[in-house]
This record gives structure tokens, sequence and C-alpha cells, in this order.
């Protein structure tokens, strides 16, 4: 897809009070509006973690959805709107060639969609485009899939993946979600990226949580 197969649409609702948020650059207690009314800043979200990201802030902010599937971003937009009442747009885009501008959030999210980059010059140009989107300050939080460099420790940490999907499925669901692995997905290790982010340009760095082939993980950008 390219960038001029995006597809861009907003929903909008009057802005209401709120408790304060991080508001990234804006400082520790959030940006205020017109209304000077609290609110916790701009997010990109790759992927749908942005209803628990609003009931965990407890503060309204603008977000931005994107994935390649339209039906997921209007099912997004939707339930999204349904609880934020900031400006909500959803964006139907590959990532890689979404126009998204520079300096523009405070949080981006990626959920489960890093894993798709294939080379190194791909995982590199997508990391680099994480950075030059956030504003001086903002952070981006990522959840996905992950390998090992050790291959001993990926064997085993492939196997107890694959014990996992035979309880929930069968042996021929494993086998099924293995192919597509194979076949769609290039994820890497959390060390691999750990270290990219810095080399992007990224001041910090943080491991929040990892167990068999998944993790959690983030970067912050200096201020």
């Amino acid at each position: 897809m390219t960038s001029s197969d995006s597809r861009v649409w907003k929903r909008d609702k009057p802005r209401r009070s709120t408790l304060p948020g991080d508001g990234a650059h804006h400082g520790r207690r959030g940006r205020r509006d017109s209304t000077n009314r609290t609110r916790a800043g701009h997010r990109l979200c790759a992927g749908n973690n942005t209803l628990k990201l609003r009931l965990q802030y407890e503060a309204d902010f603008d977000v931005d959805l994107l994935d390649l599937s339209q039906p997921m971003v209007e099912r997004a937009v939707a339930r999204v709107t349904e609880i934020n009442q900031g400006q909500c747009r959803g964006i139907v885009s590959d990532f890689r060639v979404a126009d998204l501008g520079e300096a523009r959030y405070d949080v981006i999210l990626a959920a489960a969609v890093l894993h798709h980059l294939r080379d190194d010059g791909d995982w590199e140009t997508a990391f680099a485009k994480i950075y030059r989107l956030l504003a001086p300050g903002g952070s981006v939080w990522i959840t996905d899939l992950v390998a090992h460099e050790v291959d001993a420790v990926h064997q085993l940490m492939w196997q107890r993946y694959g014990d996992f999907l035979i309880e929930l499925g069968g042996e021929d669901y494993r086998d099924l979600v293995f192919a597509y692995i194979d076949r769609e997905d290039s994820p890497r290790p959390v060390t691999y990226q750990l270290d990219l982010l810095r080399k992007v340009g990224f001041s910090k760095v943080e491991l929040l949580h990892k167990n068999s082939c998944f993790a959690a993980w983030g970067a912050v950008k200096a201020s």
C-alpha cells in the first residue's frame, strides 16, 4: 500500500473535564485545551491498546488509530469515541508509508504489529520514523511477539509456545499458527530492538515484561 492509498476520517466530541494525564513534553499535568481543561496529549496507536490506555489515564486525549484493515480501524474508532472525548482519527495505511508528520505525538503504542517488518533495513527505517514522529520527551511502548538471540533459548521458548497452542486448540492449530508465522512474520529479539531504539536516537529504553515469546518494552525521547 502506498501513501496515496491512505484513508483518513475523524470523529469529534465536545471535550470534558478530566483528571491529569502525563502530557509528555507539555508537563506532568498534561496540556490544556482552549477551554482550560486538562488533557493527556496526543497518541498514535498502531494496533489497539487505546481503550486500556484511556481507562488507565482517566483523562481524554487526541488519538490517531492506524491499521491496514479498514474494518478494524472503523471498529476501533467507534469503541474509542464511546469513552474518549478527544479527537479520534482513523487511518487506513501501512505505517511505513503513512504521512504522519514529525514531532507530533506524545505517546506511540505499537501492539503486535512490528513483527511484520522484514529485513534489518526495514526495522531501522521504521524505528527511525517512530523517533521522528515523537515530540521531545515523548515515548513509544511496544508489545509483540519476539525471537531470541541464543538458539537454545529460542528453541525452548518456541517449544513452550507450541505447548500452549496445543492446549488451546490442538496440534493442528499449533501447526497452523507456526506456518503463518513462518510465512508472514519476522520477529526480532527484544535485545535487538532495545539496541536499535538507542541507535536511532532514544535516550532511555526499558524492558517492562517478558514471558516466553511475548514481551513489552519501550523508549523515551530526550526532552
